[in-house]
């Protein structure tokens, strides 16, 4: 099985109007999040997708689960700040020694899965020190 490498470095989020905030843009394997998608039709290269989640709402969307569990969470959304517009979201699963990213989709796309990329197995000490970096 091979591994991936999860980093998630503090940015400066900043929705389209509104005043910066503290954020945290996500790398996998040392690319960022967006790279790894598909390219839309509708995307330009000023595209409101953004690739970073507001430090808390990371720090609690992107918390190892307990091993034997899983739950949904939710990666990417829009700089418009409408709720739902752009998401990236996802299964994360738990087990003992990792901690795997499964079932990437887009909730409101035409196709909704994002079959192009993942899943992401991280090694759960790994993924956990880079958790704790931004808690």
């Amino acid at each position: 099985m091979t591994l991936n490498r999860l980093i998630l470095r503090p940015v400066e989020g900043r929705a389209l109007a509104d005043e910066p905030y503290a954020a945290v843009e996500i790398l996998v394997d040392a690319r960022s999040l967006r790279e790894w998608l598909p390219a839309d039709p509708g995307d330009g290269p000023d595209s409101p997708r953004q690739i970073w989640l507001d430090v808390h709402e990371a720090s609690a969307a992107l918390s190892p689960p307990p091993p034997g569990t899983q739950r949904h969470a939710r990666l990417m959304s829009c700089r418009c700040g409408t709720p739902g517009c752009g998401d990236l979201e996802l299964i994360i699963r738990g087990d003992a020694r990792h901690v795997r990213w499964t079932d990437l989709r887009d909730p409101h796309g035409p196709d909704r899965r994002v079959e192009a990329i993942g899943p992401f197995v991280f090694e759960r000490e790994a993924y956990r020190h880079q958790w704790r970096g931004i808690t």
